[in-house]
């Protein structure tokens, strides 16, 4: 039986904030503890400057301006889940980032996968079937901002400034949440779909996390252990309101 593999990320996550790359402050030791009991890349380069960018180079080992370009995932790029899939192991995919959302393309080769919004089953394996596992409920609001994001997405350069004015106006009308699911909800789905999945084959298992992406409003706790000044979270959003205007003109 072939072992099993998994795949984290994490979004925005900075080398050189990392304790086991000398950061003087202890802000990873889990992370720590593997690159000490295993192997740890101190020259990796991403593909990128952003997600559309990056991932191409993760998950399908191509650079973002091969094929088509990166905005929209094309059938000449070979993804690392339908590579597995092919080798006999049950693919899920846990993603927190609407970039690798499967409007996208992104859920390609994976057996089930989270694209930051609903669970999508391409193919009914285990505990998992189409009838059994209902989509997350959508407000009327919230399908209607999602049906905009779509059409801004497959319309506009994503790096021109009526992307970015549009991309400031939702960030204005956003609730005070942060837009993606919080690592908590990523870890419990995940557990979940390990033990939704067959016994009899082994898994690759693509999660990726936001956290450490703005909007950057951590708990209090977090805050405390690296001696961050103590602001409430009103002026935390506030900061945030004052940053991404800024960058997004």
């Amino acid at each position: 039986m072939n072992d099993h593999v998994f795949l984290f990320t994490a979004d925005g996550l900075r080398y050189d904030r990392l304790s086991q790359n000398g950061y003087p402050i202890e802000t990873t030791p889990t992370l720590d503890a593997l690159a000490d009991s295993g192997a740890a890349c101190t020259q990796a380069i991403a593909t990128g400057t952003g997600t559309r960018k990056s991932f191409p180079g993760i998950l399908t080992s191509s650079y973002p301006l091969m094929y088509g370009g990166y905005a929209q995932l094309t059938d000449h790029r070979t993804m690392l889940s339908t590579v597995f899939d092919e080798a006999g192991y049950t693919t899920l995919g846990i993603n927190a980032n609407a970039q690798l959302h499967t409007r996208f393309g992104w859920d390609r080769g994976f057996d089930v996968y989270f694209d930051s919004e609903q669970t999508v089953i391409n193919e009914e394996i285990g505990s998992f079937n189409v009838e059994s596992d209902a989509e997350i409920a959508v407000s009327p609001f919230r399908q209607r901002i999602n049906s905009l994001k779509s059409s801004v997405y497959e319309r506009l350069d994503q790096d021109g400034p009526l992307y970015r004015a549009v991309e400031r106006m939702y960030r204005l009308v956003e609730e005070r949440t942060p837009p993606h699911p919080t690592a908590d909800e990523i870890v419990d789905r995940t557990l979940e779909y390990i033990d939704k999945a067959p016994d009899d084959q082994p898994l690759f298992v693509f999660a990726h996390f936001m956290e450490t992406h703005s909007p950057y409003v951590p708990p209090k706790e977090y805050r405390d252990a690296v001696g961050a000044p103590d602001v409430s979270a009103d002026e935390l959003w506030n900061i945030n309101d004052r940053y991404f205007p800024k960058v997004a003109s």
